[in-house]
């Protein structure tokens, strides 16, 4: 009795073989013929390779999932890694005494100063800062305000009506 054949682990319906015969069936009218040797080593070797490609496609989008799952995983330690490193290295309350502050662990003293609160009404901004800086300044602290006449509000205008 014919018995189906399996090639690269699926069962084929359509080819089976048995010690004295082997042959084909035709699907549309449930007929068989016996193969000789040469199509039989065809059909086999025309299946295993559908089935290769079929596992080779498989195998390949495993990898694909694994790799994106694994990119996912460094970029989110990474990311942990540099939330963690930025939270340490941010200038925060000094944990010995929390009247002073605390620069990468280090107790810093802030010093700033400017002659407006607003920097950007400053119009020699970059000497100003410079000057802060060759006295020892590490600090400056801005406003967006516009109260003084003569200073440029932050905003665009766009006309006199805002109606």
């Amino acid at each position: 009795m014919p018995q189906n054949i399996f090639v690269g682990g699926v069962s084929n319906p359509d080819f089976y073989c048995c010690v004295s015969q082997i042959g084909i069936r035709n699907p549309s009218n449930n007929e068989t013929r016996q193969l000789n040797a040469s199509e039989c080593i065809h059909n086999l070797k025309g299946n295993l390779m559908k089935n290769l490609w079929r596992l080779h496609l498989v195998v390949k989008k495993i990898v694909l999932v694994l790799l994106i799952f694994l990119c996912s995983e460094v970029a989110w330690e990474t990311r942990a890694k540099k939330d963690t490193e930025m939270k340490k290295n941010r200038i925060q309350i000094y944990k010995e005494n929390p009247r002073y502050w605390q620069y990468k662990g280090k107790p810093v003293l802030l010093i700033g100063g400017s002659v407006d609160d607003n920097l950007f009404q400053i119009p020699n901004l970059k000497e100003h800062l410079e000057l802060l800086k060759s006295v020892g300044g590490n600090y400056v602290r801005s406003t967006m305000g516009w109260t003084e006449p003569g200073d440029v509000p932050p905003f665009k205008k766009v006309s006199e009506n805002m109606t």
